[in-house]
């Protein structure tokens, strides 16, 4: 049995390679490979590098080039580029060894329904474990797993640092603010420009580095700015041009911190919750 196996399912469960029975192989195309090895922080992508090659060493995985195709049939299914060599290397691999059980594993419901059109098995990330079962505990599978285990220790730690560092730059930002005044009257004119200079070209950098921590920061600040208008003297247009730059300035917030969070285990949680899917 050969299991197709999209992104956001390795996300969720990366020991699955270290499962199933010795009948049960995993096929993973290229360009999934490429999205895993490419998505920050580096320790991801470096632990997602390691985790799949021990896998095809193991025998447990291979690693599907891309097939060919007709890409104006298969765009009018409206899947993106991944999901639609996933969709056809699942398809044509059925075609060559009709032998086979493929199954196509995914929690794309879009992806799951084009798959049933075309008549392949599929499972999701709720049925894929009662689909392959168990298998023996090996040493090479116990490799996987301390694989797998790590690359959940480095997406736990990664997401606990730039949640804790976005709320102290944020905690650091309310401060100054109760400060300003001694601040404003510290600087001359050119002063407080140059200083406007240099914060934002450090804050520029740090959302670079530090996107979900910078992310986090956004929210708080809208937040804030928010709360600055709870009891208003009237509901004027200055009123609600303020209230709409504090929304505004949350949803920039969660932006970069859902692009921060791709490839981590809550990036599926957080697309099923605001996304209505996994789909990317």
């Amino acid at each position: 049995m050969y299991l197709f196996l999209d992104a956001n399912i390795l996300i969720r469960f990366p020991e699955l390679l270290a499962l199933g029975q010795a009948d049960v192989r995993f096929a993973i195309p290229q360009i999934v490979v490429d999205e895993l090895e490419r998505r920050p922080p580096a320790s991801l992508s470096k632990g997602w590098g390691a985790l799949l090659s021990k896998a095809v060493e193991a025998g447990r995985a291979e690693i599907m080039q891309g097939p060919r195709f007709d890409w104006a049939e298969l765009n009018r299914k409206r899947l993106d580029p991944q999901d639609t060599l996933l969709l056809e290397s699942a398809r044509q691999f059925k075609l060559v060894h009709p032998d086979e059980r493929v199954v196509l594993v995914s929690d794309d419901q879009n992806l799951i329904m084009q798959a049933a059109k075309l008549g392949l098995e599929y499972a999701t990330g709720a049925t894929v474990f009662d689909l392959i079962g168990t298998g023996p505990q090996t040493g090479e599978r116990n490799d996987l797993k301390n694989a797998a285990q790590l690359i959940r220790k480095d997406s736990f730690i990664f997401l606990l640092r730039g949640f804790a560092l976005g709320i102290c730059v944020s905690l650091g930002i309310w401060v100054a603010y109760q400060f300003r005044s001694e601040i404003i009257s510290a600087f001359p004119v050119w002063g407080l420009v140059l200083l406007a200079l240099v914060g934002g070209a450090a804050l520029f950098g740090f959302r670079s580095r530090r996107r979900l921590a910078y992310g986090i920061v956004e929210i708080c600040f809208g937040l804030f700015a928010v709360a600055k208008q709870a009891s208003p003297t009237n509901y004027d247009a200055l009123f609600l041009i303020q209230v709409a730059a504090g929304l505004y300035i949350i949803v920039r917030g969660f932006d970069n911190v859902e692009k921060s969070i791709s490839g981590t285990r809550i990036d599926p949680v957080w697309r099923r919750i605001f996304r209505g899917g996994c789909d990317r």
